[in-house]
C-alpha cells in the first residue's frame, strides 16, 4: 500500500488456479519467499516476492501437517513456526514445508496451551 492507503498490488486472488487465499491471517517474508497462513482453508501458502505461487500445504484436521485455524507464523534460521490456534499447538516445519515437530496441546498443565 502507498502511504495514503492505495493498493499497489495483490496476490492470492480467488480467480487464481492455485494459491488463492480465502481468509489470510498471517504473513512472513524469508529470503525471496512470502509465507501466508490461510485460516479459511487451513493451509500455508508460499509465493515468491513477485507473487508467483510456489506451493501450499496443510488442510483441515488435527494430524501432522494439518491445521485448525492457522494464524501467526514466523521463520527464523530456515525454520517455520505456525500458530495452529484451533489445535492449541505450534507446528514446526523446514522452510520447504517439511514437518519437523510440534509444541503444546490443549490444557492448563505445563507445556499445554489454551
Amino acid at each position: 500500500m502507498t502511504p495514503d492507503g492505495k493498493t499497489v498490488r495483490t496476490f492470492g486472488d480467488k480467480e487464481a488456479e492455485r494459491g488463492y487465499l480465502e481468509e489470510p491471517a498471517g504473513i512472513c517474508l524469508y529470503e525471496n519467499l512470502v509465507y501466508v497462513s490461510d485460516t479459511g482453508r487451513d493451509r500455508i501458502i508460499v509465493f515468491t516476492k513477485d507473487r508467483r505461487f510456489i506451493e501450499e500445504f496443510g488442510g483441515g484436521g488435527d494430524g501432522t501437517k494439518q491445521f485448525d485455524d492457522p494464524a501467526g507464523l514466523t521463520l527464523h534460521l530456515g525454520i517455520l513456526y505456525v500458530a495452529d490456534r484451533g489445535n492449541h499447538r505450534i507446528q514446526i516445519f523446514s522452510k520447504d514445508g517439511i514437518y519437523l515437530s510440534s509444541i503444546g496441546s490443549k490444557g492448563d498443565k505445563e507445556g499445554q496451551l489454551r
